[in-house]
């Protein structure tokens, strides 16, 4: 009879539909790490993008790059003491993947730090925006919570920094 058949058409093109409505996403991760030093208090941001969840376009020079729209804010917990607007921090910029000669293999992620000052005894929510700029509807905003409490009367640790590779 023909009911299954319609039956499996239409189940087919649900899941084709529900395949193109989901939007694309940047695979993306942050890191966030307290330290301090002489000159007070500081995070260091660390950005891994996945170099398989952007779209790269053919350049001049005949070679493939992605690039990545980067904002980075940094702004007092709204539970923080200080809701002074002037302590928010942000820094805009574009990470540019390696040239490529094709795509067809992209063994990659796109790694970016980014060291910023700020306030001791402030908790910070860190948003790091993504946006690709071959296609400005690929996107994602990645978050974190980070507490900067140094009491500089005792010794205390800063966080950790894991390494990947080093060379002399």
């Amino acid at each position: 009879s023909m009911k299954p058949l319609l039956r499996s058409l239409v189940i087919v093109a649900l899941v084709l539909l529900s395949q193109v409505s989901v939007a694309k996403r940047i695979a993306g991760y942050i890191h966030n790490c307290s330290f301090y030093s002489t000159s007070g208090p500081y995070i260091e941001t660390y950005i891994d993008i996945s170099g398989q969840s952007l779209i790269y376009t053919l350049k001049a020079n005949g070679k493939f790059q992605a690039s990545v729209d980067v904002t980075i804010i940094y702004e007092p917990a709204k539970d923080s003491l200080k809701k002074d607007t002037s302590l928010i921090k942000y820094d805009k910029y574009i990470l540019h993947s390696l040239e490529l000669n094709d795509t067809t293999h992209i063994p990659f992620d796109l790694f970016d730090l980014k060291r910023v000052n700020l306030n001791n005894n402030t908790t910070y929510n860190i948003e790091v925006d993504l946006t690709d700029e071959a296609q400005p509807a690929v996107k994602s905003v990645l978050t974190q919570i980070l507490p900067l409490n140094f009491d500089i009367t005792v010794a205390q640790f800063s966080d950790i920094t894991l390494i990947d590779t080093f060379k002399a």
